[in-house]
């Protein structure tokens, strides 16, 4: 092979390669111009397999001087929102995204660059990391209520109080309604034509209150079970002269459940029959005790008819909102996106869809963009309740929004937005996500085997993986665990909405539940069960799976009973006389009818007679009568089996 050809293939110099070839070894004199082919293919050996060593070692160097760079850049902690992409992820992790991939497929997650995934998957990925990862303050939709983030320093303002109107149907609550809207309403809004909405705002001594009202509480109960508190106060009308009635009795455990503040509103004090000491009585026997019997209940005495008493009343809210105020967390963030709920909502000839909503946080402005639940539209106009138009409506104000393409329902989350494609970005994760759980919901009511669903929260990535894995090992033909939901970190209010939305068990290990999630788990009956011992979660569980599955039912014949006359029936018992053939007859024992051989009813035996006495057994060979419980009225000659049943509970073993 020519030196010249030699060159060209290893793209080398004809100098520079007759030097490397003598530092190789090759005798192939000076001033060579060929060398034999097994020399030359030798050559070419030796020359690439040098130059591969140095490209292994440059890329070593390379990958150790990035990786100083990374663990010298790379943060301790990140914050991120409850979805993001792999490729932003990467980003805030000063990773590559091959890096995060590569740790999403070792926990069973496959996920392009662009597709998101939810907080809990990006916190695992980010321990791997040793990056600790925070939520983004801004609350999701099931946590309007949470505690307003000062998201711009100093923005924080204290906002007006809003007070749900609660009691019986016929004990006054819209007359007091209408006298506090006609007296105390806000300044400027005199004269204009007053508009029933559901809520409003009136004015005392310069000082603003929002006022709920909540015909049947159809509309409260629907903004506490999206876990909206909605309202930061609540006023109990009651009758003075006629008492604690069921609404009433209804209203008060609403309010112990919600752990509402409240104040009692004794209406119509002017009527003759009045007794304020009787609505005290009757209250204090559940629990409401008045200041002035010892207790922590203010009772505020009044007539919606003739206005004596309003301000007193009013007084008694703003008073009780002052001392609330830190708790309940009564502020508000005028700078903020707009975050409110759905009051009322219905379909108008000449207005078109007009919804009522309550701003709890932020501002809302003409011309924003919004999602009401599934719905994305723009708001193209605002009116209060004296029905004049808005540029912009505060905390605690209550507007009606108009442009919306549907009716929303009552209890929907309202969000304000100034990036459409975001916000329909979230949309759409939302509906996926709630897709998913009505498939699962769907599935698991399809399936024989009855499935105990959970949703698990751990501490870290080692004890959830320990749990799993011990939880998939627990086997039966009748009964299975499906675990909806795991990750890492406290038990939050999404957690509590979505396991009482498909009926699944919240369990947290090392966890806390949050304060708003234990209250919404009350409202919900959902309680979270949290351990410290795996093993003790693993035991409930099993305690839990046992209890799905259906017991053993043990029959043991007693006696028979050969009918011979019926007396008398209603619509279900039936007194019959009859002759007993067989072992002994027994009260409060099930029994079946026979007719031909064929058992045709069952039922319970109520009582036994023997002559005119009631008693407990009847022996063979006797006649008696029976009251038995029915649901095919028997007849003379038909049979009486009556039998002792037990139900034996089954464990997982057997």
């Amino acid at each position: 092979m020519n030196l010249s050809e030699l060159a060209r293939r290893l793209r080398m110099p004809i100098p520079e390669l007759r030097e490397k070839i003598i530092a190789l070894g090759f005798d192939v004199g000076a001033k060579a111009i060929k060398v034999d082919n097994r020399t030359a293919q030798e050559i070419i050996r030796r020359i690439s397999q040098e130059r591969t060593q140095v490209r292994k070692q440059f890329v070593i160097q390379q990958a150790a001087k990035l990786r100083e760079e990374r663990e010298g850049s790379q943060p301790s902690e990140i914050t991120i929102a409850q979805t993001i992409t792999v490729r932003d992820l990467a980003t805030l992790l000063c990773t590559h995204v091959s890096d995060v991939m590569s740790v999403l497929m070792k926990n069973g997650v496959l996920a392009t660059l662009n597709e998101r995934i939810d907080f809990d998957s990006a916190s695992i990925v980010a321990m791997d990391f040793g990056v600790k990862v925070l939520p983004k303050t801004e609350p999701k939709p099931e946590e309007i209520n949470a505690a307003p983030a000062e998201t711009k320093a100093g923005t924080t303002i204290p906002r007006p109080p809003v007070a749900v109107v609660m009691g019986h149907v016929d004990h006054g609550k819209t007359t007091l309604l209408d006298t506090i809207r006609k007296t105390k309403v806000a300044e400027g809004e005199a004269g204009g034509i007053t508009q029933h909405i559901g809520a409003y705002q009136a004015e005392h001594n310069g000082k603003k209150i929002t006022f709920i009202d909540t015909p049947g509480h159809e509309a409260f109960l629907a903004m506490r079970s999206r876990g909206a508190q909605a309202a930061d106060l609540c006023v109990l009308v009651v009758a003075a002269d006629d008492g604690v009635k069921p609404q009433t009795e209804e209203s008060i455990k609403i309010i112990q459940k919600t752990n509402l503040p409240f104040v009692v509103a004794v209406n119509k004090m002017d009527k003759p029959g009045a007794d304020i000491d009787r609505v005290k009585r009757e209250l204090s026997n559940l629990g409401i005790m008045p200041e002035e019997w010892g207790g922590k209940n203010i009772f505020a005495p009044l007539s919606a008819k003739t206005g004596e008493g309003i301000s007193e009343l009013m007084e008694n809210l703003f008073l009780l909102a002052d001392v609330e105020r830190e708790r309940r967390q009564i502020y508000g963030d005028p700078k903020d996106l707009a975050r409110g709920i759905i009051i009322e909502a219905h379909l108008d000839k000449g207005e078109g869809v007009v919804a009522t909503a309550l701003i709890q946080n932020g501002t809302l402005r003409q011309g924003d963009w919004v999602t009401i639940g599934s719905i994305v539209g723009k708001i193209r106009a605002m009116k209060n309740f004296a029905g004049h138009l808005l540029k912009e409506a505060g905390p605690s104000t209550p507007v009606r929004v108009l442009g919306l393409k549907e009716v929303p329902a009552v209890g929907d989350i309202l969000e304000s937005s100034q990036d459409m494609k975001e916000m329909k970005k979230q949309l759409k994760a939302r509906e996926l996500e709630h897709l998913r759980l009505k498939s699962l919901i769907k599935q698991t009511a399809e399936s024989k085997v009855k499935k105990l669903s959970l949703i698990i929260r751990a501490d870290t990535l080692g004890s959830l993986e320990a749990i799993i894995e011990s939880l998939l090992k627990i086997k039966h033909e009748e009964v299975a665990i499906a675990i909806v939901d795991k990750g890492l970190g406290n038990i939050t209010e999404s957690d509590v909405v979505s396991a009482a939305g498909i009926g699944a068990k919240l369990i947290g290990f090392n966890v806390k539940a949050t304060p708003a999630a234990k209250e919404i788990a009350i409202m919900k009956n959902t309680e979270p069960r949290t351990y410290a011992v795996i093993y003790e979660l693993i035991d409930d569980i099993k305690k839990l799976l046992e209890d799905l599955i259906p017991p053993e039912i043990i029959q043991t014949a007693l006696g028979k009973a050969r009918v011979l006359k019926i007396f008398k029936s209603d619509a279900s018992t039936v007194i019959v006389g009859a002759q007993t053939i067989d072992g002994e007859l027994k009260s409060d024992e099930k029994y079946f009818l026979k007719r031909r051989g064929e058992i045709i009813d069952s039922g319970l035996v109520q009582e036994l007679r023997s002559g005119a006495n009631v008693v407990d057994k009847i022996q063979s060979g006797s006649e008696c009568g029976l009251k038995l419980k029915y649901h095919i009225l028997p007849q003379i000659d038909d049979e009486i089996e009556v039998f002792h049943e037990e139900q034996k509970k089954r464990t997982l073993e057997g």
